[in-house]
């Protein structure tokens, strides 16, 4: 009685195995470097996919987040693209979107039941969880009825934060904690995982609870939000965008100054909005991947197209007794998958071990990259690629070409991508030569920074006493020649941004945008610490820093463009709403708008 077919295939496949395991270890100056070359070649390929789907690919962690949607507004002026809170008061109730959701995140400093540390907070509408559509793991989410200035303080805990502070304690509900020195009742804990619809992961959140003149036009008061809503059931994101271009229009009217032509409506659906400036860099990695794929491939054609040509008898016997054109290219095949596999185990080695270097790089352009790992998506696209990859270098030795023609074939293909990849690798070097090049206007070498949340303390209202006690213990440090504090620092960091005037000139209109200064509050050894030299003038005393009068420098931009032909030296200047400063300084320019723009006006006081 003969074997049952589907028997007999599998006795022959895996006759098929054995043989191909067989000649692979006869020929080690082949199968090795083989898979090392596939190892290396899946493992950065899959590194740089898992990157790619952190920062592009990966969907929002919210039901149904197609229907969600980022609602902002840009302000050419001022390179701001948000959602200002006189919006956010007047903009609900549209046709076309559910109830529209607003936040902000910043840090706090929060009181836990052992220490106090600094928390990443994110300050939320009463409706943002359920615009989302998530909901607690522990206790009662932020609730509309929260949301008020006169509302009881309330807060929610991240799931990290129940559990590295609070011990992952069960009654931690109702229990009191101080947030930036305000008193506040613990409701809630937040699903392991959640993250803000920016994707910024923050460790608690609490309402906005914006009293009433921040939410309407014509107050003279705005607060910088972001917002999110869903689209309603069969509303286009077409009709919502018309729709709320209306309403653009009526906060145009209402305050015509800060709304000015330059200012536009930007309605987009959330995950497009949080790629829209990875795009570039996701599609040039896959292009990079894709050339490193092929090139390991061809690499390994080479290496069977050559080992093949020493198998020619072999092949010769085998048709000779009447071996089908399946029957030898099957063996090739099983060669290839157990390469292939045998590549694809050693490329996630590799690839593991290239991720865990990515939150210690944190490179600028890359966002979202704390999620970058191989999940079930990246792990089926590596299985997926290897697979096909070991189709194709497979098939390459059978392929009815003569082996010295497909060599060159193989050889003239892997010049091709390698040298497509390194012209890709030299552009990249040059633009970052560039940038390297660029010269941010202060020192950067043995330059150290650190960050100090004093809201909530006693602190809060002057720092000068606490400035003096930890510039008195840092100075006994060995190693460290001078201690300075500042509000912001360059080359983005800006504690206000404002319109600049001159006591000798007409007042500019509030809001105008033309002439915007970035203001910094720094301490008299600022300049001496940073390496920032002065031109014209004098620095910071003891008796500015002090408060002994109001004085101001500026840099060399904003001197050459108002005191033309005249020192800016004695001039008043920053007097909109507050009392005048007299220039006392000029200094050199620094970035103060990041190293790729020039530099903006910049005033700066003690």
């Amino acid at each position: 009685m003969g074997r049952q077919p589907g028997l007999s295939l599998i006795s022959d496949l895996w006759q098929d195995v054995r043989f191909a395991c067989r000649m692979l270890h006869r020929a080690p100056s082949v199968s090795v470097p083989a898979i090392l070359v596939l190892a290396l070649g899946i493992g950065t390929a899959t590194a740089l996919y898992a990157i790619v789907y952190a920062m592009w690919l990966r969907p929002l962690p919210y039901p149904n987040a197609d229907r969600l949607v980022s609602v902002t507004t840009y302000f050419a002026g001022y390179k701001l693209d948000a959602l200002a809170s006189p919006d956010y008061g007047t903009w609900q109730g549209t046709r076309s979107l559910g109830a529209l959701a607003a936040y902000s995140v910043g840090n706090a400093a929060m009181i836990a039941p052992h220490e106090t540390v600094e928390v990443g907070r994110a300050q939320i509408s009463g409706n943002l969880l359920d615009v989302l559509r998530i909901h607690p793991a522990l206790g009662r989410g932020i609730q509309p009825a929260d949301d008020g200035p006169n509302a009881p303080r309330v807060a929610m805990l991240s799931d990290a934060l129940w559990r590295e502070q609070f011990g992952a304690d069960g009654n931690v509900i109702g229990r009191a904690t101080r947030i930036d020195g305000a008193a506040y009742t613990i409701v809630g804990v937040l699903p392991r995982g959640f993250r803000m619809p920016d994707e910024r992961r923050v460790d608690l959140l609490t309402p906005l609870a914006l009293a009433e003149s921040w939410l309407r036009h014509g107050s003279g008061a705005m607060k910088i939000l972001h917002g999110v809503a869903r689209l309603e059931p069969g509303i286009t994101l077409a009709q919502a965008r018309a729709e709320l271009s209306t309403r653009l229009a009526a906060s145009r009217a209402q305050d015509p100054q800060i709304y000015r032509e330059d200012v536009s409506l930007r309605l987009l659906p959330l995950h497009e909005y949080l790629v829209r400036d990875v795009r570039t860099v996701a599609v040039v990695l896959i292009g990079v991947l894709t050339a490193i794929l092929l090139i390991a491939s061809a690499n390994v054609a080479s290496l069977l197209v050559a080992r093949a040509a020493g198998r020619a008898r072999e092949m010769a016997v085998r048709v000779a007794l009447g071996a089908s054109a399946l029957q030898i290219a099957r063996p090739l095949l099983m060669e290839g998958l157990a390469l292939g596999l045998a590549g694809i185990a050693g490329g996630l080695a590799v690839a593991r071990a290239l991720i865990a270097l990515v939150p210690r790089l944190r490179p600028a352009m890359l966002a979202r990259v704390e999620g970058v790992t191989i999940n079930s998506d990246v792990l089926a696209a590596a299985f997926g690629v290897g697979l096909l990859c070991s189709l194709g270098f497979s098939l390459a030795p059978a392929l009815p070409l003569r082996r010295l023609r497909l060599r060159r074939t193989l050889v003239v293909g892997q010049l091709a991508l390698s040298l497509l990849l390194v012209v890709s690798a030299t552009l990249l070097l040059e633009n970052l030569a560039v940038l390297n090049s660029v010269a941010p206007g202060f020192h950067t070498e043995q330059l150290v920074t650190a960050s100090i949340t004093v809201k909530g303390t006693r602190f809060a209202e002057s720092t000068v006493e606490l400035r003096r006690e930890l510039r008195d213990r840092m100075q006994r440090t060995p190693g460290l020649s001078s201690v300075a504090f500042a509000d912001a620092l360059p080359p983005t960091g800006a504690a206000r941004i404002t319109t600049f005037s001159s006591a000798d000139r007409p007042l500019p209109e509030p809001f105008q945008r033309l002439d915007n200064v970035i203001v910094r509050r720094v301490d008299a050894r600022f300049f001496e610490a940073m390496g920032i030299p002065l031109l014209q003038g004098r620095g910071f005393t003891a008796a500015d820093e002090a408060g002994e009068g109001f004085v101001a420098i500026v840099n060399r931009t904003l001197a050459d463009r108002y005191f033309v032909r005249e020192s800016a030296l004695g001039k008043h200047v920053d007097g909109a709403g507050i009392p005048w400063k007299a220039v006392v300084g000029v200094v050199a320019d620094t970035r103060n708008d990041g190293l790729r723009n020039p530099t903006r006006l910049k005033s700066i006081c003690h």
